[in-house]
């Protein structure tokens, strides 16, 4: 008995609509996996970018050896994992861990003094900023699991007492450069912030001595205000005085004339 021509048909369509969901499907499957790979590799990226400018931008010894080589060792890892996402660019991407591993090692073998340098508030600003950064990245990874908890919290002490010390550093400095200008106001608000700084760290035991000396600073400035103030009162009396005197000679002029007159 012969298949009906219809069913045939009805068969032949059902398959391809089956045909045209499963293509759509795939495909649809496809492009989330791709926009997937896409977004990791932006965030590789950018991570990749923040923590070569950690690595570039602070004075060679403003970090421990300790944090350089961690850095080292996360920028690697974001190489590898970029391998397997960019398999086309293979050759570039191991070209820069092996510059990188080689680079590492020779900053274990040669590690950089610890050394404070000369710098000016907004280099010291944005040594701030970079820090945190640091700071935020390595808590991620705790947070996420990918550092056990001893490895971390030793590595966040080590950026948090590196945070006080530049807070320190910048509130100081941009106190000092406001007193030269006389604005003392300012230069106090500047010496609270760096005091604040440190008696808000879990660490501020670390810097009794640099609390001593905001403290003096502090003091010395408020005195200083204070003094300015007074000066200027003085100031204003003694120009108020004059004004007075001169009014009085001249209405006692204008009596004289209408004497004479």
């Amino acid at each position: 008995m012969g298949i009906d021509i219809k069913v045939l048909l009805s068969i032949a369509a059902v398959v391809m609509v089956v045909v045209m969901l499963v293509a759509m499907v795939i495909t649809q499957s496809r492009h989330r996996h791709q926009a997937a790979v896409r977004e990791q590799l932006q965030n590789l990226n950018t991570q990749y970018r923040k923590l070569n400018n950690v690595l570039r931008s602070l004075p060679e010894g403003y970090l421990s050896s300790e944090l350089r080589d961690f850095i080292y060792q996360a920028l690697l890892q974001n190489i590898r994992a970029q391998v397997k996402l960019k398999p086309d660019q293979e050759k570039y991407l191991i070209s820069d861990y092996e510059q990188l591993t080689t680079e590492r090692a020779h900053a274990k073998q040669h590690p950089p003094k610890a050394s404070i340098p000369n710098l000016k508030p907004e280099e010291i600003n944005l040594h701030r900023h970079t820090l945190k950064a640091l700071f935020l990245f390595i808590k991620r990874n705790y947070e996420t699991g990918h550092m056990d908890k001893p490895a971390a919290e030793k590595m966040m002490r080590q950026v948090e007492i590196k945070l006080v010390e530049t807070a320190v550093r910048f509130f100081t400095g941009h106190g000092e450069q406001c007193l030269q200008s006389q604005n003392y106001q300012e230069a106090c608000r500047a010496f609270q912030k760096g005091l604040d700084s440190i008696t808000a760290s879990r660490h501020a035991s670390e810097f009794k001595q640099e609390e001593l000396a905001l403290r003096n600073q502090l003091g010395m400035a408020k005195q200083q205000w204070q003094d300015h103030r007074q000066e200027m009162s003085s100031s204003q009396a003694e120009k108020l005085a004059e004004g007075m005197e001169s009014l009085v000679e001249d209405q006692d002029s204008w009596k004289k004339k209408n004497v004479y007159d």
